[in-house]
């Protein structure tokens, strides 16, 4: 069956027409290509997020073990950081080669 030259034009055309808006739909700066770049980026900084919520949750409870004054806690944090030493200790420090 052949096709008259008016069907095979308006063929064309609307061939044409959706090869365009398909084009437009994957390519423009709203496109599917920008989207997925855009939603990886929203998912990698979904996980930086979640790191630092994490890490401001155990600073703040560093914090209110510090504000409670723990003792344990507190002895730690200044020898360690301060390098105090309580009554009737020394302080040893070793040097690495």
């Amino acid at each position: 069956m052949k096709l008259s030259r008016e069907k095979q034009f308006f063929f064309f055309v609307i061939t044409v027409l959706f090869m365009a808006g398909a084009a437009f739909l994957v390519f423009n700066d709203r496109g599917l290509i920008k989207y997925n770049r855009m939603k990886s980026q929203v998912d990698s900084l979904g996980s930086v997020i979640h790191t630092l919520e994490n890490e401001n949750t155990l600073l703040q409870n560093s914090i209110d073990s510090l504000k409670g004054k723990v003792p344990s806690k507190i002895n730690r944090i200044s020898r360690e950081k301060y390098n105090m030493k309580g009554q009737q200790e020394s302080v040893i420090s070793v040097q690495e080669k």
